[in-house]
C-alpha cells in the first residue's frame, strides 16, 4: 500500500470516530420540557394584549396630537380671516 492510500484511511477512520463521538454527546443533550397548551395559549394571549394595548395607547396619543394641531391650524385661519 501507498503512503496516500494510508493517510486516507486513516483520515476515514479519523473522521468516523469523530462522527460517532460527537453525536454521542449531542444525544446526552436535555431537550426542554415542552408547556402545556393552556400555559402556551395563555402567554400568547396575554402577549397579544399588551400589544394591543401599547398600539392603541400610541394611536390615541397620535389622534391628541393631531387635534391639537388641527384646532392650531383653524384658530390661525380665523385669525387671518378676521384681519383682512
Amino acid at each position: 500500500m501507498s503512503m496516500n492510500k494510508i493517510m486516507l484511511i486513516i483520515f476515514i477512520v479519523f473522521t468516523i470516530v469523530f462522527g460517532v463521538a460527537v453525536s454521542s454527546v449531542f444525544a446526552d443533550e436535555v431537550t426542554p420540557e415542552k408547556k402545556p397548551i393552556e400555559l402556551r395559549f395563555k402567554g400568547w394571549v396575554t402577549d397579544e394584549w399588551n400589544d394591543i394595548k401599547k398600539y392603541q395607547a400610541k394611536g390615541w396619543q397620535d389622534g391628541k396630537e393631531q387635534l391639537a394641531r388641527n384646532k392650531e391650524q383653524i384658530a390661525n385661519f380665523f385669525s387671518k380671516l378676521v384681519k383682512n
